[in-house]
């Protein structure tokens, strides 16, 4: 996945403030410097198989 380059780390304090349940903050979330866009990942065991990808690749039944 490519994210902006402008994109950096959310440091503890503002993903404690954006995510304040505790347990259900995501693994990373990458941001911008106004914190005002967010991607948000989480890790998982789960793994996908190439044969699976094109639906992993769909987003509310488009392919993106």
């Amino acid at each position: 996945m490519l994210l902006p380059e402008e994109f950096e780390l959310m440091d503890a304090e503002m993903l404690a403030a954006k995510y304040p349940k505790t347990g259900h903050q995501p693994t990373e979330v990458y941001t911008n410097e106004d914190g005002t866009i967010n991607i948000a990942l989480n890790y998982t065991q789960n793994k996908a198989e190439e044969k699976d990808l094109a639906g992993v690749k769909k987003d509310n039944g488009k392919a993106v």
